[in-house]
C-alpha cells in the first residue's frame, strides 16, 4: 500500500533528490512512467514529483508492479543500516546500562526520529523498548 500522507511524501521526495543515505531501507520510491523502484540514494535521474509512489518495503513495490532499479538495486540494500543507525546500535551495545535520550542522539548528530522509524520498521519496536532489554543483560 503506498504511502499517502502529503508531508511524508514531500520529506521523502526532498531525500530522494538530496540522495540522502539516512533513508536508505526506509522508503522506496516507484517511478510510474517507468515501473521501476529505487531507494534513496539512486544516482539514476530523478523523476518529477508527479510520477512518483513511495512504499515502505520492497514487497509492497513490488506488489504493485514495478521492477528493481538496475541501478541502486534497491532489493540487494534494503536491509542495509543508514550509517546514523550503525551509530547508534554502536552507542547501544558499547553503554547497555546508560540510557540513551534524544537529546544525547542529537548530541552525536543522530536524528532520533529516524532511528526510531528504522528501528520500528525492522523489529517492530521501538527504541525505548530495546533500550530496556539492553539494561537487563
Amino acid at each position: 500500500m503506498p504511502i499517502t500522507d502529503k508531508n511524508i511524501i514531500q520529506k521523502y521526495y526532498q531525500a530522494l533528490l538530496a540522495k540522502n543515505p539516512a533513508y536508505v531501507g526506509i522508503f522506496f520510491v516507484g517511478v510510474k512512467t517507468t515501473s521501476i523502484f529505487c531507494i534513496s540514494t539512486c544516482r539514476a535521474r530523478k523523476p518529477k514529483f508527479e510520477n512518483t509512489v513511495f512504499y515502505q518495503s520492497v514487497k509492497e513495490a513490488l506488489n504493485a508492479g514495478y521492477r528493481p532499479c538496475k541501478i541502486c538495486r534497491p532489493t540487494e540494500n534494503a536491509d542495509e543500516a543508514p550509517e546514523q543507525i550503525i551509530k547508534a546500535i554502536k552507542m547501544i551495545s558499547q553503554n547497555p546500562k546508560i540510557k540513551i535520550s534524544d537529546s544525547v542522539l542529537r548530541e552525536h548528530h543522530i536524528s532520533p526520529e529516524i532511528v526510531r522509524r528504522w528501528f520500528k520498521k525492522i523489529t517492530a519496536l521501538l527504541i525505548r523498548p530495546i533500550n530496556v532489554c539492553t539494561e537487563s543483560i
